[in-house]
């Protein structure tokens, strides 16, 4: 569990909004989260990156920084959460780099955000946004 004075670091550089920080304050996913690091480590795994189609506004991003993952790469297709994205991106591209700086390491950015959709053929698409934002699919709805 993170003490008061490093949860508060890790927080003191991002927007009040951003979704990350519910979870350090939340003991109980923290403590999951670092169970799975501990596995991570006990088999030898050295995770190296995540594509994650369909990142809303990225409320994992800090789930992947403290799990190890070097690299993020965010993919959302909808128009109306791209700027929060890109805004969450951001902070933990800024965090990766307090925190990285001290050692010597200078990394690329941890995360980047794309907007586009994932399918199996090149084209435009059509994107049905239902009421809440995270619902949405280029499969038509029933709704």
């Amino acid at each position: 569990m993170l003490s008061g004075a490093e949860q508060e670091a890790l927080s003191s550089d991002m927007p009040p909004d951003f979704p990350a920080l519910g979870m350090l304050r939340d003991g109980e996913m923290l403590s999951y989260l670092l169970i799975l690091r501990r596995l991570f480590d006990s088999a030898g795994v050295r995770p190296r990156g995540v594509v994650h189609v369909g990142a809303n506004i990225g409320e994992e991003l800090g789930a992947y920084l403290l799990l190890g993952f070097a690299r993020a790469l965010m993919i959302e297709a909808n128009p109306e959460v791209i700027p929060a994205l890109e805004r969450n991106v951001a902070a933990i591209n800024a965090l990766a780099t307090r925190f990285d700086a001290p050692m010597g390491l200078a990394p690329p950015p941890r995360a980047q955000a794309m907007h586009c959709a994932v399918g199996a053929d090149n084209g435009v698409v059509t994107l049905n946004v239902m009421d809440t934002a995270t619902l949405s699919s280029i499969f038509p709805t029933n709704v």
